[in-house]
């Protein structure tokens, strides 16, 4: 029995060293690359937090970008608002917790999200209305802050959005992220086995900035609190209507995934169905909406065709002139 007790507590010694090891490891990783991966753009404070976001070009309105959900804005967003950057000033930024703005603790809403967006659009706007861009989750962050600021919006685009009853309607079929799982996956990140993970998975790629910028942004506690964040507070079981958006007047383009790019299976073919549905719903708010469906394409119309961004882009500005 002895031997026992003996073997049990040099396993959780062990445990214990290979816990601080990973986190010493983390620690340095961090200090060492602080510098390597300079912020292209430019900080606002909000709340006593910075806020990072890049603004290309110039002239009115000017086009924000809202991102999805734990997507990387510079990666979703640098070329496309290149490409309009050549008629418009076009902008998209970093919401806290991501990229290179700072990070938050406890839980933030939707709500907060459309509000932190408003400090953005008031700092980039040149105090005229803007026009909104935005893909998956971002949606949501667009459709809270017209409830607010509807006068500020010139128009919309919308990318797959996702929709405020989602899971709800779905019926399993879009299950969210348990909390427990994303309770696990930050406190693997604060100790670092995140980033040795992510590192070990990437060895071939690690000299490419690229993705040592992607890593250093993505594997550490400050984005992991993000998905636990929307694990708590980011589920979609409500209906539209219970939001009271109201977007009649504003010029508006849904774009939605082509549901023959994903396999013929049942589950698919439900869950395409109940996305057409949800999409229509989405462009019934407004009076002055488009809806497309874009072929060929998966729920990542902005890496896959930003063409069909760009063309939805230019013919809103096109309406709005």
């Amino acid at each position: 029995m002895r031997w026992f007790k003996r073997i049990s507590v040099g396993l959780v010694a062990l445990l214990l060293l290979l816990v601080g090891l990973s986190f010493a490891f983390h620690q340095i990783s961090l200090s060492l690359n602080k510098d390597k991966f300079p912020p292209p753009g430019q900080f606002i404070e909000v709340d006593g937090v910075a806020m990072h976001y890049v603004c290309h070009g110039q002239g009115t309105p000017v086009i924000v970008y809202e991102s999805g959900m734990g997507q990387d804005s510079f990666t979703a967003w640098d070329k496309i608002a290149k490409q309009t950057a050549q008629s418009n000033k076009s902008c998209y930024y970093d919401r806290q917790g991501m990229g290179w703005s700072d990070g938050f603790e406890g839980e933030m809403t939707f709500e907060d999200r459309a509000l932190h967006l408003g400090h953005i659009i008031d700092a980039v706007s040149e105090g005229k209305p803007v026009v909104l861009v935005s893909h998956s989750v971002g949606g949501i962050i667009i459709r809270r802050y017209s409830l607010i600021f509807k006068h500020k919006i010139a128009g919309m685009v919308m990318s797959d959005s996702a929709h405020p009853n989602q899971h709800g309607l779905s019926e399993g079929g879009l299950s969210p992220l348990p909390e427990s799982d994303s309770l696990w996956a930050k406190r693997a990140a604060t100790i670092g086995l995140t980033r040795i993970q992510d590192m070990y998975e990437s060895w071939d790629k690690l000299d490419e900035p690229e993705e040592a910028r992607f890593i250093e942004q993505y594997s550490g506690a400050k984005f992991a609190h993000v998905i636990l964040n929307h694990a708590r507070v980011g589920h979609y079981n409500h209906p539209i209507a219970d939001f009271n958006y109201d977007l009649k007047g504003i010029p508006l383009v849904v774009l939605s995934h082509d549901p023959d790019a994903y396999p013929k299976n049942e589950r698919f073919i439900k869950l395409n169905k109940m996305w057409s549905v949800l999409q229509q719903e989405i462009a019934y708010l407004s009076e002055l909406s488009r809806l497309s469906v874009v072929k060929g394409t998966t729920h990542d119309i902005i890496g896959e065709k930003p063409e069909a961004v760009l063309e939805a882009i230019k013919g809103l500005l096109g309406q709005i002139k």
